[in-house]
């Protein structure tokens, strides 16, 4: 069974929303931008682990991939995400904030191996 060792994803910067009348859009979503930054962080890794890349490396496709939001954005933090392989497989990753809008995959694998 295959693991993934190494991948890096650099995160593209979203902009700021507005209601059409020119207010800030309110919701339910993080309120601070070191909040905002680390929702960015869970919500792209998640699509990260769903994209090519990783189905290239793993050698099968991933759906429902779940992260921890990272406690803080800065080098060397780490945090966990789940997905479920096309073959029914759980795995797990470990990701690791390796630059102000970069994470790196360290460790993919089924779970319990």
């Amino acid at each position: 069974m295959r693991t993934i060792t190494v991948l890096s994803a650099l995160l593209l910067v979203a902009g700021c929303s507005s209601s059409s009348d020119g207010a800030p859009a309110t919701t339910d979503a993080p309120t601070t931008t070191v909040d905002r930054e680390a929702e960015k962080f869970r919500t792209d890794s998640e699509k990260f682990i769903e994209g090519f890349d990783v189905a290239e490396q793993a050698g099968q496709a991933f759906t429902g991939a779940e992260c921890d939001t990272p406690d803080r954005i800065a080098p060397n933090v780490t945090y966990s995400c789940t997905a479920t392989g096309e073959d029914g497989t759980a795995w797990s990753f470990d990701l690791e904030v390796t630059g102000e809008l970069e994470f790196t995959v360290t460790r993919g694998a089924p779970v319990g191996s």
